[in-house]
């Protein structure tokens, strides 16, 4: 599977290639566990494209929670920002729980946090430093029959 990007701002004008590796960048990591592996240039055209992959994903599954990779990102500007809020809220009811991981940028960690608490309860989302951390807050969702 191809997710390898250019890190740039993709558009109408993207290429039937481009547009591919930017759904391949959103994939199955659990029957119920959608991983996002964002771009380190976002754009409302991607977010799209991965909006439009995750409902194909999950199909219409009520409930699914999301792993979101943040490590090749940048600090996403105040308009993306507000897009991804917009986004976000249409699954809203059908998230059971995000964690995020960023690697160890804070600056994303403080965006994913503001980003996601206007979105969720702050018992539904996490920002962690890992993949590892990101899966353990699933599974200790889950659990906790949350």
């Amino acid at each position: 599977m191809n997710n390898q990007i250019d890190a740039k701002s993709y558009g109408p004008d993207s290429t039937k290639a481009e547009i591919k590796a930017l759904q391949n960048r959103i994939w199955l990591h659990e029957p119920d566990v959608v991983y996002l592996k964002e771009v380190p240039v976002q754009s409302e055209f991607q977010i799209e494209i991965f909006f439009n992959q995750i409902q194909t994903l999950v199909d219409k599954r009520y409930n699914f929670y999301i792993i979101i990779d943040l490590c090749e990102a940048r600090r996403p500007p105040a308009v993306i920002r507000a897009y991804l809020q917009k986004r976000f809220r249409s699954f809203k009811d059908q998230i059971g729980y995000t964690a995020v991981f960023t690697g160890k940028n804070f600056l994303l960690n403080i965006a994913a946090k503001f980003v996601l608490g206007r979105v969720f309860d702050p018992d539904n989302f996490s920002v962690h430093t890992s993949l590892e951390q990101a899966e353990n807050a699933i599974k200790q969702f889950r659990e906790n029959g949350a």
